[in-house]
């Protein structure tokens, strides 16, 4: 839950590190840099809907 938080607040600051993230998981240097963007995009979409989910949920110890 807590990474998923950190993560839309972070990408809330900078919505430029999209262009980034979405290499974590492996390279994508087949693809084309309008196809980069656009997946981008998606990863930003995604997060956002994500944290339309998490809205007012707490998180702390256990």
């Amino acid at each position: 839950m807590r990474s998923f938080q950190l993560a839309i607040e972070r990408l809330s600051a900078r919505p430029d590190l999209a262009t980034i993230l979405i290499h974590k998981p492996g390279p994508l240097s087949d693809e084309t840099p309008a196809r980069r963007l656009a997946l981008a995009e998606v990863y930003r979409r995604g997060l956002a809907e994500v944290g339309a989910l998490l809205a007012g949920v707490m998180t702390g110890p256990t």
